[in-house]
């Protein structure tokens, strides 16, 4: 259990979620050049009702419930709720407005460490609503064909979040081939390991909306995840106590399934 209270909780994760540059408009660099257009395209049409059941049937029955208290399984148990979520789908593609309470979530503090004094030395874990990420998990699925399709996003280099794709064992694999190699035939090798502070959470809102226009995402993609970020908030609940909503401003957050692909996008520009 955390060994600081509720007024800590807040305070650091208020200062931390907080970007002083959120308005700040990005600009390509004169040395990069923008991909052509995409020869696959990206379908615009909203989660029909089969997209929706194979969302919820890929995710876990044991996964928390969100702010709402509602699990997967009534979603894969009961079809009518699901077609209540198909229209609801339609509602969102028409207004392009992501409802308030799917962008709310509770946050769980991990210790990465023994020290349980430091907020630091906790990873938060964001609960959000689970038919939030059932809708999201379908836009998710197509913004990650449709980059690998395009070769926007190449697998022989980017292994990470990708689905069919066990990244961290092929990069080991390929790690420890080397090592091997060098040792075998008494050949100098240089590793260096990059290890980002706070990746995820230093990735600004703006920075995705470029990296998504960059990609030529559709604009009504844009939009969601625009609208969606724009509504972002939480709070942090331990055993005792549980701190007051907070915006979040900057970061993609462990825990929503739109994270892990738009921190490839994003990182993607790199490349």
């Amino acid at each position: 259990m955390p060994e600081f209270s509720a007024d800590d909780a807040y305070t650091y994760f208020e200062k931390t979620s907080h970007d002083p540059q959120r308005n700040y408009s990005y600009t390509a660099l004169p040395e990069m050049v923008r991909p052509d257009i995409p020869s696959h395209f990206f379908s615009i049409r909203s989660p029909s009702l089969r997209d929706l059941s194979k969302s919820a049937k890929r995710k876990r029955n044991g996964a928390a419930a969100g702010l709402n208290g509602l699990c997967y399984i009534p979603y894969k148990k009961c079809i009518v709720l699901l077609k209540f979520v198909e229209k609801i789908g339609r509602k969102i593609w028409k207004s392009k407005q992501i409802p308030a309470d799917w962008a709310q979530a509770y946050i769980i503090l991990l210790a990465k460490s023994e020290d349980l004094s430091q907020i630091s030395e906790f990873r938060p874990i964001a609960i959000t609503s689970t038919v939030g990420k059932i809708f999201f998990s379908v836009i998710s699925d197509r913004l990650q064909v449709f980059m690998i399709q395009n070769c926007y996003i190449t697998r022989d280099i980017q292994k990470g979040f990708l689905f069919g794709v066990p990244g961290c064992l092929e990069h080991t694999f390929t790690l420890m081939e080397a090592l091997k190699e060098a040792k075998e035939h008494q050949r100098q090798i240089v590793i260096s390991w990059l290890d980002l502070a706070n990746a995820y959470g230093s990735v600004r809102h703006n920075l995705i909306q470029f990296a998504l226009n960059w990609y030529h995402v559709p604009l009504i993609i844009q939009e969601l995840i625009f609208d969606y970020y724009e509504k972002l908030c939480a709070m942090v609940i331990s055993k005792g106590w549980s701190t007051g909503f907070f915006l979040l401003d900057i970061g993609l957050f462990q825990g929503c399934v739109l994270s892990t692909f738009l921190f490839d996008c994003v990182f993607q520009l790199l490349g």
